[in-house]
């Protein structure tokens, strides 16, 4: 198998370690310079500017020719992702994903961006749906005191499940993820969402799980069905771990994954890991709001009603059940929480994810202490 490292040098990927231990070495580039160094064909960037005067904050990914890029406005908070619809040397054309449109019969157009990326600067144009609208924007890297600086890793593996048959099936398995410089703790909790050993290196510990997962793999071909086609035996897995939110000492992180192993289609999925990196904790719903489930099944059912435009009084019609059941599967931004459902939880695999954001104020008597006091909110009603 041939281990293709998406980094820079393949040498200075195991200098960052998920537990990250202290070396006794006197005057060693600082692990930020290393992993930041010229050639590093990738960056995780925290931007921040204003659109229609309007301040926003943008999350853009990049590793290869991959990206991932989320914003939101600073007086809303509900995220908004964009999607990369092309992008050339350092231009980018991106459009806005409107939440509901495979859920309703009208189909709502999405602004879109032309922009340039240099120097950590991201300046271009908005424009409106109906392209009536236009703003020049100007978005500048930004890492304001208690946010991070990530550093972006890659690795793509792949191994032939019969490597002695003259036609053979493929397996792949691929990782991108963020990882924090001078972060041990937070590493060790980046290892854990990959499922690797934070006892070793990032490359080491992405080796080793892609060496076992090649070896059920083949031990799985081992009864091959003569009679399926063989391409019907081309596995794959793919992680995507990007920020969400990175402020005021809170660290979100998205965790995106998909795997295929035979079937209709491959099943994929996201989880959301928040994170005090103060008390070195990772927050659970119950930090943030004093609140049964009872009480919080209706609101979240309304604020999903009117982002999916959903007109039907009975959700059985679009859902498993009438009624929108609640999850722990949460992220936080600077206005409010958001839920995720994944595919098959509430709905079919055809309706994809549900992405329900639910606003500070609507919860504001269940707010803990902690959530008053991490976003400045006060207790008069």
């Amino acid at each position: 198998m041939t281990l293709r490292m998406l980094l820079f040098l393949s040498s200075l990927i195991s200098i960052v370690s998920c537990s990250n231990p202290s070396s006794s070495t006197e005057n060693k580039t600082p692990l930020s310079d290393t992993i930041f160094g010229n050639g590093f064909n990738g960056y995780y960037m925290r931007l921040e500017g204003a659109i229609a005067n309007q301040p926003v904050v943008l999350h853009l990914e990049k590793l290869g020719d991959r990206f991932q890029a989320i914003y939101s406005y600073n007086s809303i908070g509900q995220w908004i992702p964009l999607a990369v619809d092309s992008s050339v040397k350092d231009s980018l054309y991106l459009s806005e994903q409107i939440p509901g449109n495979n859920w309703s019969e009208t189909q709502l157009p999405a602004s879109t961006w032309r922009c340039l990326l240099k120097n950590g600067i991201l300046q271009g144009e908005w424009l409106s749906s109906d392209h009536k609208k236009s703003f020049p924007f100007t978005l500048k890297e930004s890492y304001p005191i208690g946010s991070i600086k990530f550093a972006m890793m890659g690795f793509s593996d792949s191994a032939k499940g019969l490597p002695q048959a003259a036609e053979t099936p493929v397996a792949e398995s691929d990782f991108m993820f963020v990882v924090a410089p001078h972060n041990d703790w937070l590493n060790k909790q980046i290892c854990n969402i990959l499922n690797i050993d934070s006892n070793l290196s990032f490359k080491d510990g992405v080796n080793k799980s892609n060496t076992q997962y090649f070896a059920d793999y083949r031990d799985q071909l081992k009864d091959i069905d003569s009679l399926r086609p063989i391409e019907t035996f081309n596995y794959a897995r793919y992680q995507t771990i990007m920020p969400v939110y990175n402020d005021r000492n809170l660290i979100t992180l998205q965790n995106d994954f998909y795997e295929f192993s035979g079937g209709a289609h491959g099943n994929y999925g996201t989880l959301f890991h928040t994170y005090d990196l103060i008390n070195k904790k990772e927050l659970k719903l119950s930090d943030l709001i004093q609140i049964d489930s009872i009480t919080l099944q209706p609101i979240v059912e309304r604020a999903f009603r009117e982002q999916y435009r959903i007109k039907v009084k009975n959700l059985s019609q679009v859902l498993f059940d009438p009624h929108l059941a609640t999850t722990d599967n949460f992220y936080i931004t600077n206005k409010g929480i958001g839920f995720l459902y994944n595919p098959y939880e509430v709905a079919s695999y055809a309706q994809g994810q549900i992405n329900v954001f639910v606003p500070f104020s609507a919860l504001k008597q269940w707010l803990s202490p902690y959530t008053k006091s991490q976003f400045g909110i006060s207790n008069n009603p």
